[in-house]
C-alpha cells in the first residue's frame, strides 16, 4: 500500500518527453560528479561520527581463525564509475582516483580516530593551545594496475598502514566488487547482526587480479601550528592499549625497544597490572605490523625529495629553456586576458630575462656589500641602489616617476628592500614580469599588497631579526637580547627617549649655538624637567608600553595613554607585562600605573605626547588641528611611528605660531625628506617659532639589527639559489 505500481510508473514515464527521461538518466548515472556531492561524501562520515557512539570497544576482533588488531582493519567504500569520470577510452580517469581517496580516508579516520581526536582536542584546548584539531594531507602516490570501465561498480579498501612521530600513512586498494568478501564486519558485529562468513578464502592470484590500483597516502594531525603525534590520537581512541590511560601506561616505542632486545613479555610483564597483560602480545604484534609498514612508507620520502629537483643546477644559475608553454584553455583564456586589459590591469607576461638577477634597494649606508659578497656573481649578479625611489602609491608621485620606478625594477628576479622604504602596491607588482622573490626586512608591511603577490605567484619573505638559522654570520660582536623586565628595549624605544630628552633639555639648539662662530652662544633657553610630568602615550602596544615604562621608572612620570580600543583593564595588563604593578607604579600610589583616558584628555593634560600607533587608512591624520590646539603651550610632541599619523599642515601651522613647546620628528609622510621641505629650515626655535628636532627615520637603524636583517636576507637568497624552501614567508 502506498507504493507506485509499475504500470502507473510506466504511464508517468511515457508522458515525459524523451529528453527529460534522458536527462534524468544522465543525472542518476553521474550523481557522483555533481557540484557539492564530493563535500557530502567527504563530510557525512564526520557528521555521522559525531552523532553515534564509536562501534569499536576493544583492541582486536576475531576472524575465522585469529585475533586481528582493529587498528589495521580496512574500511570498505562501495561506489561505481559514472560517465563523467570516464576518459576517451571509457575508463575511469586517473585524476578521479584522488577524489575517491579523499572520501575513503574520511570514512577511515572518522570510524577509527574521531573519538580520540575529540579527546585530544579538548586536552590541548585546556592547555591553552588554539585552533581546531584537523587532519591535513601531506602526499599521495598511486600505482595503476588495471583500468576500471565506465559504469562498473568497485570497492575502495582503505586501512592504516603505519605511522611515525609526525605522519600517519594509509594504504588504499581499488578492488573489483564481489571478488573479495570480508569474513566479518566490525560495525555489524557490534550492532548485533550475524557474521557473514565467506565460503573460502580467496587465493593470492584472485586477490591480485581483483585490484585495479593501489595508493599510499600520508597525513598529519594539526591543532593550529602544533603537530600532534598519530600515536597519541590512536591511544586516545583506545586502539593501542586499554591501559594507555591507566597508572601504568604502555607505549609502542617502549615495546619496539624491548622487541629489538628480544625480551618483550618478560620486560613488560612486571610493569603492567595482571589484568592488562593479555594486551602485551597484541601490542607487540601491532608494533611489528607498524614497523613492516614503515618500509613501504619510505617510497613517499623519495617522492618528496624530488620537489627540490624542479630545476637543475645549471637552470637555477643560467635560466630555464623549455619546450614551450601551451595554453590548454585556448580562446577562453585569450578572452579573459582581453577583459583584464580592458579593465586597465596589466597582465603578467612570461619573463624574457635570460638569467636571474637581484637588486638591493634603499641601502643608504651601503651595508649590503659586506653580506652579499658571498653570493657568486655567476649565479646571481647583484646591483645595489643607495638612493631612494619615490613612493609609487603616494598622491604626489607623478606618472613619469611611476614609469621610472617600473623601468628600474622590471629587469630583476629578486628584489631586496629595507622595510617599507619602497612600497609595493599591486599596480606596481603587476608591472614587474620577472619578479619571483621579494625580500623585506622587519615583520610589518602595510605598504605591500600581499594579496596581489599571492595572485601573481611572487614569494614574499620577511627578516624577523633573529639571525640566520644555520649559525653563519659575519665577524662582528653580538650583544645578548634582554627581556624588557631586565632592561631590554627596542631600538625605536631608545630613539624615542633620545628625542624626548634632546627636545626637553634643548640639546640640539644649545649645540648649534655653541658651534656657530657668529653667535658664540651659551645657554639659549630653560630646559623642561620631566620628573613628575605627565607622559601621554598614543598607542599602548609593544613600543608604546616600553616608552611608558621608562618614563614611569626613570623620572616618576604620570603615564596617560589612549588608543581606539584601549580599556583600563588592558592598560593594567600591559603595565604588568612590563614588570610594573597595575596600580601605584607612578607618582600617585593609588592611581593606575598606566591610566587609560580619552584622546582629548591626553592631549589637554600631557607635557610630552609620544606617538606609537600603527598607520592605516583609519589612523591616517589621527593627530590633527583639533588635538594640537588642545596641547599646553609648553608641551612637546614626539613621533617615531609613521609620518602619516599627523596632519602635516596642521602641525606646521601650530609650530610656526609657536603654540606648543616643540616637536621631534623621526618619520615623515614622504621619505627621504625632500630637499626643499619646510621642515629643513634652520629658523625653527627662533622668531617665536617652536623648537623642532628632526632625524632621518633612525628609530630602527641600529648596527646590530641592520646586520641581522641582511644576514637573514642573504640566507634566503642562498636557499632560493639552491632551490630550498624560503624561510619567514609571508606569501
Amino acid at each position: 500500500m502506498g507504493q507506485i505500481q509499475y504500470p502507473k510508473l510506466w504511464k508517468v514515464l511515457r508522458r515525459l518527453r524523451a529528453w527529460k527521461v534522458a536527462a534524468l538518466a544522465f543525472a542518476l548515472f553521474n550523481l557522483k560528479c555533481f557540484p557539492f556531492v564530493w563535500h557530502y561524501r567527504f563530510f557525512i562520515p564526520l557528521l555521522t561520527a559525531t552523532l553515534r557512539k564509536p562501534p569499536h570497544q576493544s583492541l582486536v576482533v576475531r576472524n575465522q581463525k585469529n585475533k586481528v588488531p582493529l587498528v589495521f582493519l580496512p574500511i570498505i567504500t562501495a561506489t561505481r564509475v559514472p560517465l563523467l569520470e570516464g576518459d576517451f577510452n571509457f575508463h575511469k580517469s586517473n585524476s578521479t582516483y584522488f577524489t575517491d581517496l579523499d572520501t575513503s580516508r574520511s570514512h577511515l579516520i572518522a570510524f577509527l580516530c574521531f573519538k580520540g581526536m575529540v579527546k585530544v582536542d579538548r586536552e590541548l584546548s585546556a592547555d591553552g593551545k588554539k585552533g581546531i584539531l584537523t587532519v591535513m594531507l601531506g602526499s599521495t602516490q598511486t600505482s595503476f594496475k588495471r583500468e576500471i570501465p565506465t559504469l562498473q561498480p568497485y570497492e575502495i579498501w582503505s586501512r592504516i598502514l603505519t605511522w611515525d612521530q609526525k605522519w600517519m600513512y594509509t594504504v588504499t586498494h581499488f578492488v573489483q566488487r564481489g571478488r573479495i568478501t570480508p569474513t566479518a564486519s566490525v560495525a555489524d558485529v557490534k550492532a548485533g547482526s550475524k557474521e557473514s562468513k565467506s565460503k573460502t578464502s580467496p587465493a593470492s592470484k584472485d586477490i591480485e587480479s581483483s585490484i585495479f590500483a593501489t595508493s599510499i597516502s600520508k597525513f598529519v594531525f594539526k591543532k593550529g601550528r602544533m603537530t600532534v603525534s598519530p600515536e597519541r590520537i590512536l591511544g586516545a581512541s583506545e586502539l593501542l592499549s586499554k591501559v594507555s590511560s591507566s597508572d601504568s601506561p604502555i607505549n609502542l616505542s617502549q615495546i619496539s625497544k624491548n622487541n629489538m632486545n628480544g625480551d618483550v613479555s618478560n620486560s613488560l610483564a612486571d610493569q603492567v597490572p595482571s589484568a592488562a597483560q593479555h594486551d602485551i602480545q597484541m601490542l607487540t604484534d601491532i608494533e611489528a605490523e607498524r614497523a613492516k609498514g614503515l618500509r613501504y612508507a619510505d617510497f613517499l620520502t623519495g617522492l618528496e625529495e624530488l620537489q627540490g629537483q624542479l630545476l637543475k643546477d645549471d637552470e637555477v644559475s643560467h635560466g630555464v629553456v623549455s619546450l614551450g608553454t601551451f595554453n590548454e584553455l585556448g580562446r577562453l583564456v585569450s578572452a579573459a586576458t582581453n577583459t583584464v586589459r580592458a579593465c586597465s590591469i596589466a597582465p603578467r607576461h612570461i619573463s624574457t630575462t635570460s638569467r636571474p638577477s637581484m637588486v638591493v634597494l634603499d641601502d643608504y649606508l651601503n651595508i649590503t656589500p659586506g653580506h652579499l659578497g658571498e653570493i657568486p656573481a655567476e649565479k646571481l649578479p647583484v646591483t645595489v641602489f643607495q638612493d631612494a625611489l619615490p613612493s609609487y602609491a603616494h598622491p604626489q608621485t607623478s606618472r613619469d616617476q611611476k614609469e621610472a620606478i617600473v623601468e628600474r625594477l622590471k629587469p630583476y628576479t629578486v628584489i631586496s628592500t629595507m622595510r617599507e622604504r619602497t612600497p609595493f602596491p599591486g599596480d606596481l607588482l603587476r608591472q614587474l614580469p620577472n619578479l619571483k622573490l621579494l625580500l623585506a626586512t622587519g615583520t610589518q608591511f602595510e605598504t605591500f599588497d600581499l594579496a596581489a603577490a599571492r595572485e601573481l605567484g611572487i614569494t614574499v619573505a620577511a627578516a624577523p631579526g633573529k639571525g640566520r638559522t644555520d649559525g653563519k654570520r659575519i665577524d662582528r660582536p653580538v650583544r645578548p637580547r634582554l627581556d624588557i623586565k631586565k632592561g631590554g628595549s627596542h631600538p625605536t624605544t631608545q630613539h624615542a627617549w633620545a628625542l624626548i630628552l634632546s627636545l626637553a633639555r634643548n640639546v640640539a639648539n644649545d649645540d648649534a649655538a655653541m658651534k656657530d662662530p657668529a653667535r658664540k652662544g651659551w645657554q639659549t633657553q630653560l630646559a623642561n624637567g620631566l620628573t613628575g610630568a605627565t607622559l601621554g602615550v598614543v598607542g599602548l602596544g609593544r613600543l608604546g608600553a616600553a616608552v611608558a615604562r621608562i618614563g614611569a621608572l626613570a623620572w616618576g612620570m604620570e603615564v596617560v595613554c589612549w588608543s581606539e580600543n584601549l580599556t583600563q583593564e588592558k592598560a593594567n595588563q600591559k603595565a604588568e607585562e612590563m614588570g610594573l604593578p597595575a596600580y601605584g607604579g607612578g607618582p600617585n600610589p593609588n592611581a593606575p600605573t598606566f591610566t587609560a583616558v580619552s584622546k582629548e584628555e591626553l592631549f589637554r593634560n600631557a607635557d610630552v605626547v609620544s606617538l606609537h600607533y600603527v598607520l592605516s587608512e583609519r589612523s591616517r591624520g589621527i593627530v590633527g588641528a583639533k588635538e594640537l590646539e588642545l596641547m599646553k603651550s609648553s608641551a612637546l610632541l614626539v613621533n617615531t611611528s609613521r609620518g602619516g599619523l599627523i596632519d602635516d599642515k596642521a602641525l606646521y601651522d601650530v609650530l610656526d605660531r609657536g603654540q606648543i613647546g616643540g616637536a621631534a620628528l623621526d618619520v615623515f609622510d614622504v621619505e627621504p625628506l625632500p630637499a626643499d621641505s619646510p621642515w629643513r629650515s634652520p629658523s625653527w626655535g627662533h622668531q617665536r617659532r617652536s623648537n623642532l628636532l628632526i632625524t632621518p627615520h633612525m628609530g630602527y637603524v641600529e648596527e646590530g639589527i641592520m646586520h641581522t636583517w641582511y644576514e637573514e636576507t642573504v640566507e634566503n637568497v642562498e636557499r632560493w639559489i639552491e632551490g630550498k624552501e624560503i624561510l619567514h614567508r609571508l606569501v
